[in-house]
């Protein structure tokens, strides 16, 4: 077993952190009359009661700004099936990357993708930086999911299905 010691270059530690899957997390909203979406990665429960969630975000995102003015986000945990979509919704400019793409908007402006294997709407409640990224901490007011539809997984740089799932 041979462990590097850093300092460490930037592709040398997302290699190192592709190596776990990760879930594919659509968050979106519809802000002052503008929509916007951004996919993470990065993101894990944090509380049950009450129900917290908590997002990696890089701090030179473009979108998070706009999507941290809304209300209420909606999440969408992408499916298998939706690895196209994925890629679509992390290119481009953030407020047309919705373009053409089945939503549901909420009342809240949360929108929501339809397809994915589960949903979520939030509210923002606090964000601490850590590094280059910030943690968004998101309290979950409502929830949905598909029994049938397995979910979407980034492993290795790449968009993969959990198989059993």
């Amino acid at each position: 077993m041979d462990l590097a010691t850093g300092p460490f270059g930037g592709t040398q530690v997302r290699t190192f952190f592709g190596q776990v899957p990760a879930g594919v997390l659509a968050l979106a909203a519809d802000s002052h009359g503008e929509s916007a979406v951004m996919t993470i990665c990065s993101f894990t429960t944090v509380s049950i009661e009450p129900p917290l969630l908590v997002a990696s975000i890089r701090r030179e995102s473009a979108t998070w700004p706009l999507l941290k003015r809304a209300p209420r986000l909606g999440g969408s945990i992408l499916s298998h099936c939706q690895a196209g979509l994925a890629r679509r919704l992390s290119t481009g400019e953030a407020r047309s990357r919705i373009a053409g793409t089945p939503v549901t908007r909420l009342d809240s402006g949360a929108l929501l993708f339809e397809g994915a294997s589960a949903w979520f709407e939030a509210e923002l409640t606090d964000e601490f930086p850590a590094g280059d990224h910030c943690l968004a901490v998101l309290r979950i007011s409502a929830i949905g999911q598909q029994s049938q539809a397995s979910p979407l997984v980034f492993h290795r740089s790449t968009f993969a299905t959990v198989s059993g799932a």
